[in-house]
């Protein structure tokens, strides 16, 4: 048994909102005939009031429009507290806007206990409300209330998908199997063969593409490949086992290795003075001073110079000769010295080469290997490249090996899934039933079947399927019918009901003809008025019901059942506001 008592928020934006059992609605009210505003009973809070609900239920935080809610408007810090009942024991579920990861539940005068994730949040809610029914397995009490609190931005297209139209979630039908009193196990075990048959597929395609270079080889052809490529493999290691069988090998083996790092240093050594060399050829000469220029500016000098200073013309050429002697030398030293220098490395590479030439002829007897370092990475290669194909195609075939057995598997499970559901064909007939007797009821009409249907296709990744059919199924009213009495099916059947928890939540389900409108809430009130346990909650426009009011169709008292009332000027928290990215119902 699952009650929502009341809803509240801190600081007081709206409420706090009371439950009771049977008919709960949350109601969209004119508040002016007289003013265009007035009349409008949309976008005033209701499917809001609805994900103020999913947030207090430990629904992930950004799957609601909580967030959306203007923090520059509103205050960021804002708790809501919902009061319940779990098989007639008192819990409260705190959580704010802040800390939204971070749920408090208090069970009943206990003290809170704050939880870390809101999976543990989730966990132990879970263990309370499914304790002492083994069938229900792993389920969470997320998963079920994804399926008893329809939003209308499911659209209510699918009895099976209660999620938003547009997002990409399979349907699960563990929470409908578990209110069926049906054991989960052969139906989990049969989606977790189905999920690792997926990986493997994925797998297989991987290692294929990369087998056949993404398609350009034949996989056929990948093992006479792998042959020849052994053949070189093994020709390359004959000769390694060659080399090292030689006496002189063990040997040579480091002393070429020791030639060849040598080599490198004294090339890198020589290209760096044969660069020194080409520096100094590309200094142009330097530019000689003719006597003539050299005596004028000597006379002209001396004549400014008066008595101080007597230098002889003489003097100044001998000095003159002196610096361009100096700056000569000093420039055919350094070129002599680097040419010197160059010549020697060379001649030691030119020794070193014809060393290790020498010492390779004596290993290379067999013509494999033209030099010991580059054989051994081409060895190393070629092995590690054949190895890795060798092992991927190996895998390969243990993984459609490992595939066929699941395929296999997949089939048998198929077979033990149609044998358990057969073991409840007395359950189908009595849903089957029920499903019947509230469409005739509602819709006025037998146009309508429940059934278990099984895809037995070794592609179909949701073999089972739950059909809920009615009359002209497809339009939009229709289909909206269709799961309404669904769920009703699932809340009033003497068999389900022992299961399920006696709570269901419709966001403006009722979006459909008059009638069926008038008519469902009649259904409800019967059974309520007949003695069915159950808390309904629904969103609902005045002006959808108002002309079926005045006239008595309705046997539901609406104002009873009322348990919010929000208009235009009075919506749910006080003020309107434009979300951030999504627009109010």
């Amino acid at each position: 048994m699952f009650r929502l008592t009341q809803l509240g928020i801190s600081p007081p934006l709206f409420g706090p909102v009371t439950f009771h059992e049977g008919v709960n609605i949350v109601m969209g009210e004119k508040w002016d005939d007289e003013a265009s505003q007035g009349k409008k009973t949309n976008g005033v809070g209701k499917s809001l009031f609805v994900d103020f609900l999913h947030f207090a239920l430990l629904r992930k935080h950004t799957d609601t429009r909580i967030p959306l809610i203007p923090i520059d408007e509103f205050p960021d810090d804002f708790e809501v507290r919902l009061n319940l009942r779990i098989h007639n024991e008192p819990f409260t579920i705190t959580r704010s806007r802040f800390e939204p990861e971070h749920p408090r539940i208090a069970r009943g005068d206990n003290d809170e206990i704050t939880f870390g994730t809101l999976d543990e949040a989730n966990a132990y809610l879970s263990e309370i409300l499914f304790q002492g029914q083994p069938h229900a397995g792993q389920l969470s009490i997320r998963q079920l209330l994804s399926l008893l609190m329809r939003h209308e931005r499911s659209e209510f297209a699918d009895p099976l998908r209660p999620h938003k139209i547009g997002k990409n979630i399979p349907p699960e039908l563990e929470p409908h199997l578990y209110l069926m009193g049906i054991d989960l196990s052969v139906y989990r075990e049969l989606r977790g063969t189905i999920e690792r048959i997926d990986s493997q597929q994925k797998a297989l395609r991987a290692i294929k593409e990369d087998l056949t270079s993404r398609g350009k080889k034949r996989l056929s052809d990948i093992p006479k490949e792998l042959n020849e490529e052994q053949v070189s493999v093994e020709k390359i290691d004959a000769a390694l086992k060659t080399l090292e069988a030689e006496p002189a090998f063990a040997e040579i083996e480091s002393e070429l290795v020791e030639i060849e790092a040598e080599l490198r240093t004294l090339r890198a050594e020589r290209k760096g003075i044969a660069y020194k060399i080409q520096q100094i050829d590309s200094i142009p000469t330097p530019e000689r001073i003719k006597m003539d220029d050299l005596a004028i500016v000597y006379n002209r000098v001396k004549s400014g110079l008066g008595d101080l200073v007597q230098k002889s013309l003489e003097q100044a050429v001998a000095f003159k000769k002196e610096i361009e002697s100096f700056q000569s030398r000093l420039r055919q030293e350094e070129y002599q010295r680097l040419k010197a220098e160059y010549q020697e490395l060379s001649g030691k590479i030119h020794t070193l080469s014809r060393k290790h030439s020498e010492r390779v002829k004596v290993i290379d007897k067999k013509g494999v290997l033209q030099e010991l370092q580059t054989g051994l990475e081409e060895a190393v290669s070629r092995k590690s490249d054949y190895n890795r194909k060798a092992s991927l195609l190996e895998f390969y075939n243990e993984g459609v090996t490992q595939k066929e057995q699941l395929a296999a598997d997949r089939a048998k499970l198929i077979v033990d899934l149609r044998k358990l559901l057969l073991s409840y064909e007395d359950l189908r007939k009595s849903l089957n039933a029920t499903f019947l007797r509230i469409h005739q009821r509602v819709m006025e009409s037998s146009g309508a079947s429940f059934s278990f249907e099984l895809n037995d296709k070794p592609t179909v990744k949701y073999p089972l399927s739950i059909r809920a059919d009615i009359d002209d199924s497809g339009s939009h009213g229709i289909d909206h019918m269709a799961v309404f009495i669904y769920d009703c099916t699932l809340l009033f059947n003497e068999r389900t009901h022992q299961f399920h928890p006696g709570f269901l939540l419709h966001d403006n389900i009722f979006a459909v003809d008059n009638d069926s409108l008038v008519q469902s809430l009649n259904y409800l009130h019967e059974e309520f008025e007949g003695g069915a346990t159950f808390q309904y909650v629904v969103t609902l426009n005045r002006d959808k019901i108002e002309a079926e009011e005045r006239r008595k169709a309705i046997k539901l008292n609406v104002d009873k059942a009322k348990i919010l009332t929000l208009t235009k000027k009075k919506p749910l928290l006080g003020k309107r506001f434009r979300q951030k990215d999504a627009k109010d119902d």
